[in-house]
């Protein structure tokens, strides 16, 4: 069995240090094994080594960044929220890596990481996941996106779904990583400007034959009002708006396991094609689909 990292030569002078230490190993010995699956060699070592190096760091650090220090260690805990947990091994798996993650941008970034919010960070780990067969340090120009202010807010204007931030990060960090010849910065900016240009096409009759054309129809009708809904100051209206969109990112796995795929795409088309108002549409479609999808074990990895 591998050996459960512990400081047992140094008292660990920093409570809450001590505690997510403790919580690591914890993890560790529950899940490292599912850990180690997922990460590529290399990386799992790199990011197990920095994790060890790094606590040496923070244990003999000066009591004047106490402040800092707590407030990473306090990031770390509130990025748990972010995900399921029901107790299995594959939560603490999430856990574990949530905090491999975390240690390697503090080696990139330093306590400069404070200037990074929770969005960003459940952002930054979600590309990492993205890319997990990838060299991690490969990785290191999304950085620079997230800490550029002002294309950041551009990027989270464009898009208050994070899943949809991710994609559109990836797409951009592709191109870049074709020739390396622009920035990924620039990638971005260049992507945004793609999405934000007015969709203008031949008027074609609405195709809802396929689970793909139904996402693609509730997408397309949800994003305008989602965004009202998220941006009011009604608490219902938000907490719906939310509830749909979580609901739309399954849509396509449910419709294709569904008891009966084709008698159901036969019935969204008739619900979205009718009169009804856009809100009955939405939640009559998710509604049907809730009760024709077939339930199946599936990997509870949450990345």
């Amino acid at each position: 069995m591998a050996e459960i990292i512990k400081f047992k030569e140094n008292k660990i002078n920093n409570e809450k240090l001590k505690k997510l230490m403790d919580d690591y190993d914890n993890y560790y010995s529950i899940s490292n094994d599912i850990t180690k699956h997922f990460l590529e060699d290399d990386n799992y070592e790199y990011l197990e080594n920095n994790y060890k190096h790094i606590n040496k760091v923070f244990n003999n650090m000066d009591g004047k960044y106490t402040v800092y220090l707590n407030r990473f260690l306090d990031m770390i805990y509130d990025l748990y929220n972010d995900f399921k947990e029901d107790g299995q091994k594959e939560d603490f798996a999430n856990k574990q890596m949530i905090i491999l993650y975390m240690y390697h941008l503090y080696r990139k970034l330093g306590f400069k990481i404070d200037e990074l919010e929770k969005r960003d960070l459940s952002i930054i780990i979600s590309f990492f996941m993205l890319y997990i067969d990838d060299n991690i340090n490969n990785l290191d120009p999304i950085l620079s996106v997230m800490l550029d202010k002002d294309l950041k807010k551009k990027l989270y204007d464009l898009s208050y779904n994070n899943k949809k931030t991710v994609q559109l990060l990836s797409t951009s960090f592709d191109k870049y990583d074709e020739d390396k010849s622009t920035s990924i910065n620039y990638e971005v900016r260049k992507e945004i400007e793609e999405n934000l240009k007015p969709n203008i096409k031949v008027h074609k009759p609405i195709k809802l034959e396929t689970s793909e054309d139904i996402y693609n129809y509730l997408y397309n009708n949800m994003v305008v009002l989602c965004g009202i809904m998220i941006n009011s100051n009604n608490e219902e209206q938000v907490k719906k708006a939310r509830c749909w969109l979580d609901e739309l990112d399954s849509v396509i796995f449910k419709i294709e396991n569904s008891v009966n795929k084709e008698e159901l795409i036969s019935t969204l088309k008739n619900i979205l094609l009718s009169d009804s108002a856009l809100v009955k549409k939405i939640e009559f479609s998710f509604n049907i689909i809730d009760k024709c999808y077939v339930t199946k074990d599936k990997n509870k990895l949450l990345f």
